[in-house]
Formats: structure tokens, C-alpha cells, sequence
């Protein structure tokens, strides 16, 4: 055992002593380096100058002020009920983002809206911050909501009257299409 310990002893010191480091020393141990320290030059030359940070776009604070309603009540004016608030809570939201934009409390009327304001565009695609409707037609009512991130739609909850991510994309397009809906996208500009 007492050979063993020896051995362990001596292969220490010649790790040490073979492959010493000086950084593995303490700091308050090293040497200091009185020279100044010269920049570091690039590898690549730029061939334009970066861009300065940009204003957000519309859709962009259209949708943080969606992502911010989350777990809130939308419509607190409650102007529409509960569980037909879908678009009294998206045109609270626009508000947010676009302070002249009217409260407007059916699908129909919002989508005619969304339509004839030179402030959105339609879009096929829709992004971030897109204002999203398929509207009621006939007997069968339709809903509307807010893109959000990752394949999310926001929308006023009916059963709870809050705002929620309660969509996916997926589930948006399919709940609009078992009602026989078409799904209409709005960008803002």
C-alpha cells in the first residue's frame, strides 16, 4: 500500500513538473503583463455597414401587444358577452397599436374593416401580428384572433373571457374549415 501511495506521489510531481501550466496557477500567483494590450483586428473586411437598430413594425407591436393581453380580460368594456367577445378583444388590442382604430364587436364587420383600412393588407401568409378572421356567414359563427409566434394564434377564450395562446396554426385553419369558413389574414402596415 505504502509503495502504491509512493507511486501515486511521484507520478503527481512529474505531471506537474513535465506539463506545468501557469495558468492553473492562482490568479494573485501569475505574472502581470504591464504591456498595453493591442485590439484585435478583424478578419473579414465589411463591406457595408451594419444596420442601426430599427424602429419595430407594426405587426411587430400589434403582436406584443397581443402577447401582453395573455390572461387578461381583452374586452373589459364588455360591449359584446363573453363568449361572442372574439372581436371587441381584437379591436381593443388594436387600439393598443393604432389609437383611432373603432371597438367593433362582430367577425362580419371587422373583416369589412380590416378590408377597406388602407393600414392593412391582406395577406396569404400570414406573420407575426397579422389580425386573422373568418367571419360569421349565415347561422354559423366565426372568430377572429392575432398570429402570434411559433405556429401560435391568439384569441379571446369564450368560455373564460380572457385572452389566451389557444390556437395552433394548425388548429386555427382546421377550426375555421369544420365550420365551413374561410380564413381571411390582415397585415398590419
Amino acid at each position: 500500500m505504502n509503495l502504491l501511495l509512493a507511486l501515486i506521489d511521484w507520478l503527481d510531481d512529474f505531471i506537474i513538473n513535465v506539463f506545468h501550466d501557469p495558468l492553473a496557477q492562482h490568479p494573485s500567483e501569475l505574472p502581470m503583463n504591464t504591456e498595453p494590450v493591442q485590439p484585435i483586428q478583424p478578419h473579414i473586411e465589411l463591406k457595408q455597414p451594419l444596420p442601426a437598430t430599427q424602429k419595430p413594425t407594426t405587426a411587430e407591436l400589434l403582436y406584443q401587444a397581443a402577447f401582453n393581453a395573455i390572461g387578461k380580460d381583452a374586452s373589459p368594456g364588455d360591449k359584446a358577452p363573453d363568449e361572442r367577445a372574439c372581436a371587441e378583444s381584437v379591436s381593443n388590442i388594436i387600439r393598443k397599436v393604432m389609437p383611432g382604430f373603432p371597438v367593433i364587436l362582430s367577425t362580419i364587420a371587422l373583416d369589412k374593416h380590416l378590408w377597406m383600412d388602407a393600414r392593412f393588407k391582406m395577406v396569404v401568409t400570414p406573420v407575426a401580428g397579422c389580425v386573422s378572421v373568418f367571419p360569421t356567414k349565415g347561422g354559423v359563427i366565426g372568430h377572429c384572433g392575432i398570429w402570434g409566434k411559433r405556429g401560435w394564434v391568439m384569441s379571446n377564450n369564450s368560455a373564460t373571457g380572457k385572452w389566451e395562446a389557444n390556437y395552433t396554426d394548425f388548429g386555427w385553419r382546421e377550426a375555421a374549415h369544420k365550420r365551413g369558413l374561410e380564413v381571411f389574414h390582415y397585415l398590419p402596415l
